[in-house]
């Protein structure tokens, strides 16, 4: 009897029975090789700007990842391929054909998936093809089950079907591109306002912190740390010794300087003191009115314990939706 995944695994990022969720390091390297297969992907790790946060599921052909994009300071979905030849050969027609549509501008062009970045990562299963995506909602069979397989009201499904038919007008007739699988799998839903935009910059540099301190470093990593120890160190010199020297040729040429301000309170020492007492309490109180920035979840169990908008508070004014691949 061979062991499957449970229900859970797609959704959940730490399951210990699904072989692809997000373990400790020690129980992941124990893990069998597979070339050909799934990359061992691990909460932390960093592939090319994107920091992986969560895992958000997998198919047969990828794994999908929630990640931190440190060049575009947002939220994505970072999709890991499986590293076997036809995998790699379908990856890279859908990159071609989105980047197609992407490029592509007409009616209809925001109704399919927006795809951000594309690159290839090597692992202990071979090479594996990366893309890059705007974080999207869950997909229409998500939908469908919420409401019990007992059909899905007439108004929703009226919006669906109109935003789903201008993406397929737009590649049809744009982009000449036929969409050859178009099921419910295939038609994500839109986030809602509030999903995907918390900012994940500190709860990011948390994890890759843990990540790295959990593995140990290769031999080139090791280099690489004490040249960069090294130029930092001889930067640091310089510029103490470039302060040294300034202070220096200033004593040594014994010419005082005075700024307009110390001029100023020298003629009127009263109206300066004045002004400065004013000036202070303006800021004190901008800095008080000033609005706060708003904090992301700072661990993954308070990011797992946001609240998330339900599927039946979808209606046909806020649902939104989008086809993605297979395009051919």
């Amino acid at each position: 009897m061979t062991s499957r995944p449970c229900a859970c695994c797609p959704c959940c990022p730490c399951c210990p029975c699904c072989p692809f969720a997000t373990v400790p390091a020690a129980v992941a390297d124990t893990a069998r090789p597979s070339t050909g297969g799934y990359h061992p992907v691990r909460v932390g790790e960093v592939y090319n700007n994107t920091i992986v946060i969560r895992k958000l599921g997998w198919g047969h052909f990828s794994t999908v990842w929630c990640g931190w994009d440190k060049k575009r300071q947002q939220q994505v979905a970072l999709k890991v391929q499986k590293s076997a030849t036809h995998y790699t050969e379908a990856a890279m027609d859908e990159i071609e054909f989105l980047n197609k549509a992407a490029q592509q501008p007409g009616r209809g062009s925001d109704k399919v998936v927006r795809l951000l970045d594309s690159f290839r990562h090597s692992g202990p299963n071979g090479t594996h093809v990366c893309m890059v995506f705007e974080p999207m909602g869950p997909n229409l069979l998500a939908l469908i089950k919420d409401y019990n397989y007992r059909g899905i009201p007439m108004d929703i499904v009226r919006e669906i079907t109109r935003q789903v038919l201008m993406g397929l007008d737009f590649l049809h007739t744009q982009c000449s591109i036929i969409h050859t699988d178009l099921k419910p799998e295939n038609v994500l839903l839109c986030p809602h306002e509030d999903e995907f935009t918390q900012n994940l910059e500190f709860l990011a540099g948390e994890l890759v912190k843990e990540a790295t301190g959990s593995m140990p470093m290769s031999k080139s990593q090791r280099r690489r740390m004490k040249e960069k120890k090294k130029k930092a160190t001889k930067l640091a010199e310089q510029e103490r010794a470039a302060a040294r020297a300034a202070a220096g040729a200033a004593d040594g040429a014994g010419v005082g300087t005075s700024s307009p301000n110390s001029a100023a309170a020298a003629k009127c020492p009263e109206l300066w003191e004045n002004t400065a007492a004013e000036g202070t309490k303006e800021s004190a109180a901008a800095a008080e009115g000033s609005p706060k920035e708003v904090e992301g979840p700072r661990s993954l169990e308070e990011l797992s314990s946001m609240k998330r908008p339900s599927l039946a508070n979808v209606t046909a004014a806020n649902v939104g939706a989008k086809v993605t691949p297979p395009l051919y």
